[in-house]
């Protein structure tokens, strides 16, 4: 709006929808530089939409008219109107309540402000049982947060987390190694940038490490013979591979070794024994299981040679006396012959 200079006559069209009282003061000079002022006031009526708010969320100030109560209606439970200076009242707070409120001031301006309902975020993965872990071994679960305005944090609000594990609040990785073998409860809360949260309960179950199990199961390997190579292997499951093996009680034949990357048992004996020795494996995990076996060695057969070599002998008549010798070399004396 605009003052003529000439006429006095304030003429235009509003461009602010702030409705209210809006003072101002005129001053007129005369040809001779005398002056005088006098101040005004111009009601300015008209029906305002105020931005939206959110209940839990603080308001950004904003002009309402000259008053600080309304004649009619009112505004949201949580919020204010305050008095800035003489003329100027603004309307701010925390809104606890969802709804449309309208309100008006002895001056007809009236005022129109949504304030909508909290925004509810929701945990992901949903409210359950987390994957499972083992003592001693790294575990890693995130729970993650959405339909709010980020960043967001996270907390355990109820119950606790398996001994050894932790909580991050800036992203709601669950992380490290569990001590203890456990079923623990517990609720996680994620709140966004406004305020906003959302809230999840969960299990998660911490089982002690399972033993492994070797193949062949305890008791005898195949035997072998001195001078003779020999090959077994030993092979554990159950596990996280790698594995590794190794002779933890007893001792292999002479002559004999173990792969600790393969469980292979090989070699050529040296001496006859029954040997008794425990393999044990251990994987990725440091997972164990442990199986006793036995490994007979036995002596090489002897090599002999015949004389005369087998074979037909000499022909017998019926009625003489028949005598034909045989001989046999090789193998430890004494010989018996048979």
């Amino acid at each position: 709006m605009t003052l003529n200079a000439a006429s006095g006559a304030i003429t235009g069209m509003l461009t602010r929808a702030i409705a209210g009282i809006e003072p101002f003061t005129v001053t007129v000079t005369d040809s001779a530089a005398s002056t005088a002022s006098a101040t005004y006031q111009i009601l300015v009526g008209a029906d305002t939409t105020l931005p939206p708010a959110t209940v839990g969320v603080a308001y950004d100030p904003v002009r309402v008219v000259a008053e600080t109560t309304p004649t009619s209606g009112s505004i949201p439970p949580g919020m204010t109107l305050t008095q800035v200076t003489g003329v100027r009242v603004v309307l701010g707070g925390t809104p606890q309540r969802a709804g449309t409120y309208v309100f008006t001031f002895s001056n007809g301006a009236r005022y129109t402000i949504v304030v909508n309902p909290p925004a509810i975020l929701t945990l992901s993965p949903a409210a359950g049982a987390l994957t499972g872990g083992t003592t001693g071994i790294a575990y890693s679960q995130t729970v993650t947060a959405s339909g709010g305005t980020a960043p967001y944090t996270y907390a355990v609000t109820s119950g606790s987390l398996p001994s050894g594990l932790l909580l991050d609040p800036s992203t709601g990785k669950i992380s490290s190694t569990p001590t203890t073998p456990s079923n623990s409860g517990f609720t996680i809360t994620a709140t966004d940038a406004n305020r906003a949260t959302g809230s999840a309960a969960y299990t998660l179950t911490i089982s002690a490490p399972g033993a492994l199990s070797l193949s062949p199961v305890a008791g005898a390997l195949g035997g072998g013979t001195i001078g003779v190579a020999y090959n077994q292997t030993v092979t554990a499951s159950g596990g996280t591979a790698p594995y590794g093996y190794a002779v933890t009680s007893g001792s292999l034949p002479a002559g004999l070794s173990l792969d600790p990357s393969t469980g292979k048992i090989s070699g050529t004996p040296t001496a006859a024994s029954n040997s008794s020795f425990t393999v044990t494996a251990t994987d990725a995990n440091r997972t164990t299981g442990s199986a006793g076996y036995t490994i007979a060695i036995s002596a090489s057969a002897a090599s002999f040679t015949f004389t005369p070599p087998a074979g037909s002998l000499p022909e017998a008549m019926a009625g003489e006396e028949y005598r034909q010798s045989l001989s046999a070399k090789g193998g430890a004396a004494p010989l018996i012959y048979r």
